[in-house]
C-alpha cells in the first residue's frame, strides 16, 4: 500500500502545483489572506481512514493521531477537525479551544477569525473569548494591528481591541503591509494609513503589491510606479510592467519578458517567455517548457533544462529533470542526485522527499533523517509536522 503513494502524489503535484510559473495578472488581481482556512459545508466532512497527529524533528510521534484533519502549527496553535467541527490544539496536543466551529483561520497577532454554524465571522483571542463583533460577512487576518472586515456590503477595519475604527465605507479592503493598505471605493483603488486616512486617493484601476518601496499602479491604459507617499517615481516605455520584488521587477516587451531594477535599468533582456524574481539578484527563467536560474549578470546558475522548479526556500530549491527531482542551493550547486520521485521545499532545515518506500525527510546535507512510513505527512512548522499514521 505504501508504494502506491508515490505515483498518486506525483500526479497531484504536477497537475496542481507545477512550478512557480504563474499568471502574474491573476496574482495581482486576487490578493490572498496568508492563512489556511477550512471548508464550510457540513456534508463535505468525512471521518478520516487514518487519523492525523504530529511528529517532532527526530520523527517521534509527539501528538497522537486523533484528528480527522489538521493544519500546520502557526503562532502556537494548530487548527484541527473532529468530524464536522473545527477547533485549536496547543503544542502539547491539548484541545485549547474546543472543536465547535464551522470555519476557522490561523491565529495572527493573538487573534483568530472563526465562524460558528449559522452565524457570521468574528475574532477570538487565544483563550477562546470573543474580541470583536460577531456577524461579519468576510474577514481578513490581523496584520500590523488591523483586520479588514466586511459588514453588509462595505468594509472597514478593526483595531487591536476588536473595535471598528470607522463606519464601513470601502467596497473592498485588504491587509496592511508596511504601514499601508489597499482599499477600493467607487470602483477605484487607493491607499490608506492605519488611521484610515487617505495617502493616495481612490483613483487607480489597479494597485499592485505593497511589499517593495516602489508600488505598481494602473490608470486607464497606463502603468507606472509610485513611492509610498504616492509620488510618481518611475514609468517605462515597455509594453507591461509587474510588481517589484526585492528591488527588481519583471517587464514585458514584444511578447517576451526580462527584469529591470528600481531605476528602470534593464538587468535581464526580454528574451524569455516568463521570469520570476526569487531572491535579490536571482531570477527564475522559463522558455519552451524548461526552467533555469540566472543571476543579475545573466550568468546561468541552473541550466535552462529543468522540467519543473519550485520556489526557493531557505536558500534551496527542488528541480525536476527526466521525471526525477534533485536539490539545488541558490548558487546553483546541486546538493543531491536526481533520485527522488518528488521533492518539496525546505522548511525549518528539513525537506520532504518521496521514494518508492513513501515520503521521508532529508536534512540540509541531503541525508535522510526521518525514514518513510507515513500515510501522509506535511512540512515542519514550529518544530512539528502533521502526519497520518498507518493504524
Amino acid at each position: 500500500m505504501k508504494n502506491q503513494i508515490l505515483p498518486i502524489l506525483s500526479l497531484l503535484v504536477l497537475i496542481g502545483l507545477g512550478s512557480c510559473k504563474k499568471d502574474k495578472d491573476e496574482q495581482e488581481d486576487n490578493p490572498q489572506i496568508e492563512n489556511e482556512y477550512t471548508q464550510s459545508l457540513r456534508e463535505d466532512y468525512t471521518e478520516s481512514e487514518y487519523r492525523w497527529g504530529f511528529i517532532n524533528k527526530k520523527g517521534k510521534l509527539v501528538i497522537r493521531p486523533a484528528y480527522d484533519e489538521c493544519k500546520n502549527f502557526k503562532n502556537g496553535f494548530a487548527v484541527v477537525r473532529i468530524l464536522d467541527k473545527w477547533g485549536f490544539i496547543n503544542p502539547k496536543g491539548k484541545l485549547a479551544i474546543p472543536a465547535q466551529y464551522q470555519e476557522v483561520y490561523n491565529f495572527s497577532e493573538g487573534k483568530a477569525a472563526v465562524r460558528p454554524y449559522g452565524m457570521g465571522y468574528h475574532f477570538i483571542s487565544t483563550d477562546g473569548s470573543t474580541v470583536s463583533g460577531t456577524d461579519y460577512n468576510q474577514v481578513r487576518a490581523y496584520a500590523e494591528g488591523r483586520a479588514a472586515v466586511q459588514k453588509g456590503d462595505n468594509w472597514t477595519y478593526l483595531n487591536e481591541q476588536g473595535e471598528e475604527i470607522d463606519i464601513p465605507a470601502f467596497s473592498s479592503a485588504y491587509s496592511f503591509e508596511n504601514g499601508l493598505a489597499k482599499v477600493k471605493q467607487k470602483g477605484k483603488f487607493g491607499l490608506i494609513d492605519k488611521e484610515l486616512n487617505w495617502i493616495v486617493p481612490a483613483q487607480f484601476n489597479k494597485i499592485g503589491s505593497l511589499s517593495d518601496e516602489l508600488i505598481l499602479v494602473k490608470k486607464e491604459d497606463q502603468q507606472w510606479y509610485i513611492d509610498r507617499t504616492g509620488k510618481k517615481v518611475l514609468q517605462t516605455a515597455f509594453d507591461k510592467q509587474y510588481n517589484f520584488v526585492k528591488g527588481f521587477a519583471p517587464y514585458k516587451q514584444d511578447g517576451k519578458m526580462g527584469i529591470i531594477d528600481q531605476a528602470g535599468k534593464v538587468i535581464i533582456d526580454a528574451v524569455y517567455e516568463d521570469v520570476q524574481v526569487l531572491e535579490e539578484g536571482i531570477f527564475q527563467v522559463y522558455n519552451e517548457g524548461k526552467f533555469g536560474l540566472l543571476n543579475a549578470e545573466s550568468t546561468e546558475l541552473i541550466p535552462l533544462e529543468m522540467e519543473q522548479m519550485l520556489p526557493f526556500s531557505e536558500g534551496k530549491t527542488a528541480c525536476m529533470k527526466n521525471e526525477l527531482w534533485a536539490i539545488y542551493d541558490i548558487s546553483g550547486k546541486r546538493l543531491s542526485e536526481f533520485e527522488y520521485g518528488l521533492a518539496w521545499n525546505y522548511k525549518e532545515g528539513m525537506a520532504r522527499v518521496a521514494t518508492f518506500g513513501g515520503i521521508g525527510f532529508i536534512d540540509k546535507s541531503g541525508k535522510m533523517v526521518i525514514q518513510p512510513g507515513f500515510a501522509d505527512v506535511n512540512d515542519f512548522s514550529e518544530g512539528m509536522a502533521r502526519v497520518q499514521i498507518y493504524e
